[in-house]
């Protein structure tokens, strides 16, 4: 691997790079929080108090 061509080495710097981006965002979509439990989905708005009328 000492005759690898600059290009060569690039692509697979790149290759890896992107096999271990895509292992990081399927362990995290697989243990991270549900969304539902992050956010509380409400169809109302939440009244804002301190309002001066």
């Amino acid at each position: 691997m000492t005759d690898m061509a600059a290009p060569v080495k690039i692509a697979a710097f790149l290759a890896m790079l992107a096999v271990v981006f895509a292992a990081s965002l399927w362990v995290g979509h697989a243990l991270g929080p549900a969304p539902d439990a992050a956010v509380p989905a409400t169809s109302e708005p939440h009244p804002h108090g301190g309002e001066h009328q």
